[in-house]
């Protein structure tokens, strides 16, 4: 199925990002229907010519801006339906205020420091000059 006119021209794909862009283009030519629907994989993507990471940023997009519903949460691979929700934000100002609750609502991985660990002053063992353990000196200037 290919993307109609009103859709590439509707605000809420104005506010998409290329992620996002690229990831309805290849769910869109998977689903033959514009009701249908399409199991998919994380490896398909991949395979697709898309990076993992535009996948995991892309498909929260798309949902939050109704061109996408998708189930099976948890499985190695997800069914993907079109929907037309997409069709009910009227202009762009809206489209972008329902990306950001969706990405501000949306789970991300927990970091290996936090803020406050990443700004604090290392102490160097001032006798052998070593950081603590598991500590390393970055080698980039």
């Amino acid at each position: 199925m290919k993307p109609s006119t009103t859709m590439l021209t509707s605000p809420a794909y104005a506010a998409l990002g290329g992620s996002g862009r690229s990831v309805l283009r290849v769910i869109l030519e998977e689903i033959d229907a514009p009701s249908g629907a399409a199991q998919l994989s994380t490896v398909f993507f991949l395979q697709a010519g898309l990076s993992a990471t535009a996948v995991m940023s892309g498909v929260p997009d798309l949902i939050a801006l109704g061109f996408i519903k998708v189930t099976g949460k948890g499985t190695a691979t997800r069914e993907f339906a079109s929907s037309d929700g997409w069709t009910t934000i009227v202009d762009k100002a809206e489209a972008e205020r329902r990306l950001a609750e969706a990405r501000a609502t949306a789970q991300r991985p927990a970091r290996r420091r936090s803020a406050a660990a990443a700004t604090e002053k290392l102490a160097v063992d001032e006798i052998t000059g070593r950081l603590p353990d598991g500590i390393r000196r970055s080698v980039y200037p």
